[in-house]
């Protein structure tokens, strides 16, 4: 019988394992095809080489743009997901009724490049006046989160306008607070918002009088809850800051700012001091990183990190050199900047997670992962979503991207006077007054784009929605105006 030819026995085992290999090598080859493929390799149809692929991913505001690339426009509108050859390439958006955006975008292989903050600005803008106050006001500040807006009344500094950005009217909730908390003798020309709690019901304000600096802690839901900070406590502050998370906690820098305490204003307590010799400090959350002199080596500043009980050294400097601090968190991970003079120059640099590594094995602080050197530093800002930091003088500006790990480094014209109110007006615009106008640049300095006549000096804030930009404008008569610019274009 055939079957139990030897030799047709051999054949057909030898046919079996033929089959299973030439099986298992079209997986293979199938699978590394596919790996390629999701890697964006492709064949090019015009040369027949083998090249990688990335993607655009593009998003803006307002949607349903025109998509251009190196001068051939596309079938996409945006949001639209492109793929692309590994290359570099001129983008532009248009949309009927609003000025084009353009941008040079670089595309790796096999990654993808999410391009989600362009914003399109109408071809017209018109401002139109929503409240005119007899004089400029003493602060014009936005919560957090957009929503709200407190304008600080000169005529009275113990009237405080608060708008709801969320509703096209503006609806103003006018706050009378305690006559207590702000005295006679205190200088107009220095309140200020210091900041604003995360939960945006609460924020500080400080102002000068000849006996030194006064904190307010204000509540915009009630004010007659407003609390003079200096008086409730028995202190004198030279800043305040809230802690995360309790906006009825706060960090109070006392003793010309060396001892740094936390002040409960429920119990209207001051915790034990968590340092008493700090030349310059930045907390976060429940971790104080500060800097202070060396008791064994006068010449040097230890730069230091307070977490409960443990205190670790960080770095140390040259005592003169030691500048300022500053840290942030952004995707549970810690970034710290440290300023200090380098002869001429200050120079900034960028650490990540350095207690995580001074509590580890090595205890030893890694490398700054960014770094920067600028003349001078007059202005250090962090963008609402804290991915980008600002590092800036009148002449220089550079941006940390902690997301991308990247840097930008930029020169802004005309900014003098304006440098200490180059600020961010969202999480990744930057907004200043040039020449009598306010102007609008992304993160890394591209499109700017100049919008209304805007006071000297101040900020300028998109609305609740995005939809309009709201802003102060003087009057020759020494009024000011509060103003809301539409920025969705009307239709013809």
């Amino acid at each position: 019988m055939e079957f139990l030819d030897p030799k047709q026995k051999r054949r057909r085992s030898l046919l079996l394992f033929t089959g299973y290999f030439l099986f298992i090598v079209v997986i293979i080859m199938s699978t590394v095809i596919l790996v390629f493929r999701a890697s964006g390799y492709d064949r090019d149809q015009k040369t027949g080489k083998i090249i990688q692929n990335g993607m655009l991913f593009i998003a803006n505001e307002p949607e349903s743009s025109a998509v251009t690339i190196n001068g051939q426009k596309r079938s996409e509108r945006t949001t639209a997901r492109i793929a692309l050859p590994a290359d570099t390439y001129k983008v532009d958006l248009t949309q009927a009724g609003y000025r084009a955006w353009h941008k040079t975008i670089t595309i790796d292989g096999g990654a993808v490049e999410q391009v989600r903050y362009p914003r399109l600005f109408p071809d017209k803008m018109t401002a139109k006046n929503v409240t005119v106050y007899a004089s400029m006001p003493l602060f014009f500040s936005q919560s957090v989160d957009q929503h709200w807006v407190a304008v600080g009344k000169a005529a009275d500094p113990l009237e405080v306008d608060v708008y709801d950005s969320s509703r096209d009217d503006l609806t103003v909730v006018p706050l009378k607070i305690d006559a207590k908390t702000v005295p006679t003798d205190a200088e107009l020309a220095t309140f200020k918002v210091v900041e604003w709690s995360t939960d945006n019901q609460h924020f500080l304000i400080s102002y000068h009088r000849p006996s030194g600096t006064e904190f307010v802690w204000i509540d915009r839901e009630k004010a007659e809850n407003a609390l003079n900070i200096n008086d409730a406590l028995g202190v004198t502050p030279t800043k305040v800051t809230f802690k995360t998370g309790d906006s009825n906690q706060l960090y109070i820098f006392d003793n010309g700012g060396a001892m740094v305490r936390v002040a409960d204003l429920r119990a209207r307590t001051l915790s034990a001091p968590l340092t008493s010799a700090a030349m310059a400090g930045f907390p976060q959350g429940d971790t104080l990183y500060y800097v202070t002199s060396d008791p064994e080596k006068p010449e040097k500043a230890i730069v230091r990190i307070h977490d409960g009980d443990k205190d670790y050294i960080m770095a140390q400097i040259p005592s003169a050199n030691a500048k300022d601090l500053l840290a942030v968190t952004y995707n549970h991970h810690i970034f710290v900047l440290l300023s200090s003079s380098v002869g001429a120059s200050t120079l900034v640099q960028m650490y990540k997670d350095p207690e995580s590594a001074l509590r580890g094995a090595s205890k030893v602080l890694p490398d700054p992962i960014r770094a920067a050197t600028l003349t001078t530093v007059q202005n250090i800002s962090v963008s609402p979503d804290k991915r980008f930091i600002l590092i800036a003088n009148k002449d220089s500006q550079v941006v940390f991207d902690i997301e991308l790990s990247r840097q930008y480094r930029f020169s802004l014209p005309d900014l003098e006077p304006e440098i200490a109110n180059l600020h961010w007006i969202d999480d990744t615009h930057l907004a200043y007054v040039k020449i009598g106008v306010m102007n609008i640049v992304e993160f890394d300095a591209a499109n700017q784009q100049p919008t209304v006549t805007s006071a000297a000096g101040q900020p300028a804030y998109f609305d609740k929605k995005g939809e309009h930009l709201l802003s102060l404008q003087a009057a020759p008569d020494g009024k000011a105006a509060f103003q809301t610019t539409n920025l969705v274009a009307t239709a013809k």
